[in-house]
């Protein structure tokens, strides 16, 4: 069994152990160590990746064994009783942290304000969803979600800590789980301070305010259920600069303000609607009047 180490610390990014295992499959290494910071892809979360012994992680998966396997870029060379030092990359692991807690915090608002189960979770390279047991109108299904976004934001204004739980699962069974575990033996239970336990293996921040900012992007009906999409910390701001850039130029080519550019499109598109009736009454127009002269044209002259 592989030691994580992450999980009591998801700020560790440097390490030294042990290689216990190392072979060759499909053109890569293959190694197991005696402990790891390494996240294994699961629960939702990718994977970490990094260096081990100046050689590229390009994926980390567990095994039923409990046992982590970090896959090597090449055949690099790494035996088998070697110590080796280890780097995790920061800003994949951070951008990992912040969106996992941010889906916490945003689970539970939902679960606080509606009784919203969130029954899938996934990281993806451009935001994170989750999957909702919530059933209403679109309308009112876009007040629900400004009104989840407000409450999560505000625990993540608030600064809470985060703590990390290791119990048994009788102990688990007695804690106030947002959703009930199925682990037996130990079992690790993420706590936001005075408002989320869950159970959960991923990286979290140790204070709510590492996640800097959780937005929606939007929402869909997926497999029964509303299908949240949402970023949060490094995402946000980058899709805000996205959204603000975009906003601009847009704006620029009506000379006008970023504000004034949703009512400047609406226009246009109204004068285009109005243009384009314009232009199908003048060509019917148009079809009558040459449809007549083919007539006038075709009758014999007295």
């Amino acid at each position: 069994m592989t030691i994580k180490l992450y999980w009591n610390d998801s700020h560790l990014t440097r390490f030294s152990a042990r290689v216990v295992d190392s072979w060759l499959q499909d053109g890569d290494r293959i190694v197991v160590l005696d402990q790891t910071a390494f996240y294994p892809t699961g629960g939702g979360q990718p994977c970490d990746t990094g260096m081990i012994k100046s050689t590229q992680v390009v994926d980390v998966v567990a095994t039923e064994e409990d046992r982590i396997l970090h896959r090597l870029s090449g055949e690099s060379a790494i035996a088998a009783g070697e110590e080796v030092e280890c780097e995790i990359n920061w800003s994949r692991r951070r951008d990992m942290m912040q969106q996992h807690t941010g889906q916490h915090i945003l689970s539970q608002a939902f679960f606080r304000l509606f009784g919203a189960e969130t029954r899938g979770f996934r990281i993806t390279d451009r935001a994170s969803e989750i999957d909702l047991a919530l059933e209403a109108q679109p309308r009112e299904i876009k007040q629900a979600i400004f009104d989840a976004e407000d409450l999560a934001n505000s625990i993540v204004f608030e600064d809470r800590e985060v703590r990390v739980h290791e119990v048994t699962s009788a102990e688990a069974a007695s804690l106030p789980l947002r959703k009930e575990s199925f682990i037996t033996g130990c079992v690790r239970v993420v706590e936001i301070a005075d408002y989320d336990w869950s159970p959960c293996g991923g990286t979290h921040a140790k204070r709510t305010g590492e996640v800097g900012l959780i937005a929606v992007h939007n929402w869909e009906r997926a497999k029964k259920m509303t299908r949240v999409h949402f970023v949060c910390g490094v995402r946000a701001l980058r899709d805000y600069r996205l959204a603000n850039r975009v906003a601009e130029a847009i704006a620029q080519k009506f000379s006008a303000g970023r504000e004034e550019a949703e009512p400047a499109v609406s226009r246009l598109i109204e004068e285009n609607k109005k243009l384009s009736r314009r232009v199908r009454d003048l060509t019917e127009l148009a079809s009558k009047i040459e449809a007549q002269e083919l007539v006038d044209a075709t009758s014999p002259v007295d």
